[in-house]
């Protein structure tokens, strides 16, 4: 997911961060049924890209756990604020996102 780009009208995402997030959302919401968690998470994130993506394509990892979490904002959990943990894996293979979120990690967050 690219920068969102700051002008004079305002902040905006590109149209590949949008249909991102939009893809990701759809996935989401067909995979986790029930209301936003509450409680603090740790979460677990591996990224894969297919071999023959350069470092550049690759994207930097803390791009790639931006544009997710703000993707499950309001699905998945309320918001971001209440990860309290978390690990990220960038790996060689099938374009895919793997995600483990657990609750209750942190309970004096």
């Amino acid at each position: 997911m690219a920068r969102p780009r700051v002008t004079k009208r305002g902040t905006f995402l590109l149209k590949r961060s949008q249909q991102f997030r939009k893809d990701f959302q759809t996935l989401l919401r067909a995979a986790f049924h029930g209301t936003p968690l509450s409680e603090p998470l740790s979460v677990t994130l591996h990224f894969y890209k297919p071999i023959k993506t350069t470092a550049r394509t690759y994207g930097d990892i803390d791009n790639l756990v931006k544009a997710v979490f703000d993707a499950c904002n309001g699905i998945l959990w309320l918001d971001d604020r209440q990860i309290v943990e978390m690990q990220c894996y960038k790996h060689k293979g099938a374009g895919k996102i793997e995600m483990e979120v657990r609750k209750n990690v942190d309970k004096d967050s």
